[in-house]
């Protein structure tokens, strides 16, 4: 299975001052850290946030390297963009698990 751990794009996009910024996603890296002692998937991370990405490039990384399953960390200032990420990955396929 291919899993991807995704910090959704959040300062450039209307994002609550004070929230979001080029903090490493810490959360994604303790639980890949972890799932990686217990699983044998294909795992990454795409830290949008850090990398400025667009939901245009989300989606061009999506369709390259379309995940079965997408986990989204979502901090509360940052729902908006997380529902238009999965949005996206529901639009490049249905059996995505999001």
């Amino acid at each position: 299975m291919k899993i991807l751990l995704l910090n959704p794009p959040f300062t450039r996009y209307g994002g609550v001052e004070g929230h979001g910024g080029k903090s490493a996603p810490l959360n994604l890296c303790y639980l890949l850290a972890y799932a990686r002692r217990h699983l044998n998937d294909e795992m990454r991370i795409l830290d949008c946030e850090g990398l400025e990405l667009s939901f245009d490039d989300i989606r061009n990384e999506l369709e390259k390297n379309t995940p079965d399953l997408l986990a989204i960390t979502m901090p509360t200032p940052a729902y908006t963009q997380v529902l238009e990420v999965a949005k996206i990955a529901k639009d490049i396929s249905k059996e995505i698990l999001v």
